[in-house]
């Protein structure tokens, strides 16, 4: 699946499920999708509406900001740029993917 291809619908039933990530050479984190919210303010030229996802990942392992290859098995392996935006109460780091 191409990434300017996507929109809010590819994601909104995949609440709840893991992603994914692989870096370096043995190292995986699964990350969980939390929420999906469409985007307040549309980029001229652009076809799609914009939208974010929240992924919660672990507490133990602060990913830094970045594309990271994102494997969940309905959409594939997905090159997403996210960044985290806070810890929730439970410890659990969360991050968030724009797409505009």
């Amino acid at each position: 699946m191409m990434l300017e291809s996507l929109t809010i619908n590819d994601f909104a039933d995949k609440i709840g499920q893991s992603f994914k990530i692989r870096f370096e050479e043995n190292v995986e984190v699964d990350l969980t999708l939390s929420k999906v919210e469409p985007g307040k303010h549309k980029t001229p030229g652009t076809m799609r509406e914009p939208f974010s996802l929240i992924f919660n990942g672990p507490e133990d392992l602060r990913l830094s900001q970045g594309a990271f290859p994102l494997e969940n098995e309905a959409l594939g392996n997905l090159p997403i740029f996210m960044v985290p935006v806070g810890q929730n109460a439970d410890g659990t780091i969360m991050y968030q993917a724009i797409f505009s």
